[in-house]
């Protein structure tokens, strides 16, 4: 069977894992197929039998769905490679290429959930393009008999709400996760008797980071010798979260906020296993992955109660879900795991890979 699989407009992020993942199985389940892979110039080409990459030199994504709805089917013939399956792992489909199946790996979340972007601000400009621009475009690109992944039970009721599609074309498969052993990881020295916080943002609004900021400055109010002590480690640059650091310069509270930039993963887990408890305020997420990383560590996981969090640690003791605006509860849960500094049995998730299903679809689809 000739299989061809589009990645030409990941470069990075959730995507760019999935690519990874799925790569990384192949060898194991390849057989007599030949893969024909379009990948963009960021993404790794590992040498394996029977696949051959063509690399897409097009920066703009837009620009190069248009380019391949013109060009992709001529490119092929001249390959000489008719496909008898589809697979992107970018959320679009192919529709324009005839007799042949598709399968398209939906990952992007925003538009799945609740959201007000103003496109005349810079910050969310992006937002309202994926919350009320994106999904259309995609839909148009799918097939009345397109097969569908998706990564969790709740993201595959979301889709078929948000676009109309029969959960009977939806598949789950749980991505890998890494099995951390905690006791492998080595403590964080912070150098200081201070509360340590990890926050995972990179200052997009859904995100929610202004409730974390105004939930410091109000517990200034509640409890000021602990508000002096809330150290958050943001793990994203200053440039990054230009959204929030006016305001968090405004009510100053720049020694409250330490903005890390890109932190190795395993300086990462150091931090996880010394830091007094996760803050998570995103309202929207596909998995979440820091969620079951820090409660791998048995510290306090604090997250926004929403069904996406719910899903990955609801089983975990040291999960605490806030309404995500309800500023007092942040103000009250931070001053909680300041006083108790508990830890909990570490998280062992019940969610195993799917893979193996992912490439037992493509099998029973020949």
């Amino acid at each position: 069977m000739n299989i061809l699989v589009m990645a030409s407009t990941i470069k990075m992020g959730g995507a760019k894992t999935i690519y990874n993942q799925f790569m990384s199985h192949l060898p194991e389940y390849i057989g007599s197929d030949k893969y024909l892979v379009y990948v963009s110039e960021t993404l790794d080409k590992p040498e394996i039998p029977n696949v051959e990459y063509v690399v897409n030199h097009i920066t703009r994504g837009y620009k190069l769905l248009q380019y391949e709805r013109i060009h992709l089917s001529e490119d092929l013939a001249k390959k000489g490679f008719k496909p008898d399956l589809i697979i992107s792992l970018q959320n679009n489909g192919y529709k324009y290429i005839k007799d042949c199946k598709q399968i398209v790996y939906y990952h992007q979340a925003i538009p799945l959930y609740a959201g007000f972007y103003n496109p005349f601000c810079h910050f969310e400009r992006i937002l309202f393009y994926y919350k009320f621009v994106y999904p259309y475009v995609m839909k148009s690109t799918w097939a009345n008999d397109t097969i569908f992944a998706v990564q969790t039970p709740v993201v595959k009721e979301r889709f078929a709400k948000t676009f109309g599609i029969s959960q009977d074309r939806i598949n789950t498969f749980f991505p890998d996760m890494e099995k951390i052993n905690s006791l492998n990881v080595e403590s964080y020295d912070w150098g200081d008797n201070n509360f340590h916080f990890i926050f995972v943002g990179e200052g997009m609004k859904y995100r929610n980071e202004i409730t974390l900021v105004r939930a410091v400055k109000e517990l200034y109010t509640v409890d000021k010798s602990i508000a002096n002590r809330v150290r958050i480690h943001v793990l994203s640059s200053k440039h990054k979260n230009k959204n929030v650091v006016p305001t968090i310069e405004k009510l100053g509270l720049k020694k409250n906020f330490i903005f890390e930039g890109i932190v190795e993963h395993s300086k990462l887990l150091e931090y996880y296993k010394s830091a007094t408890a996760l803050l998570f305020t995103s309202v929207i997420e596909t998995v979440g992955l820091p969620l079951m990383e820090a409660a791998a560590f048995g510290i306090p996981v604090l997250s926004s109660n929403i069904d996406f969090a719910r899903y990955v640690i609801g089983g975990y003791e040291g999960a605490i879900f806030i309404e995500p605006y309800d500023v007092r509860l942040w103000v009250k849960e931070i001053e909680k795991v300041c006083i108790e500094k508990k830890q909990y049995p570490l998280f062992n998730p019940s969610q195993k890979s799917d893979w193996i299903n992912f490439f037992n679809l493509i099998s029973n689809i020949k």
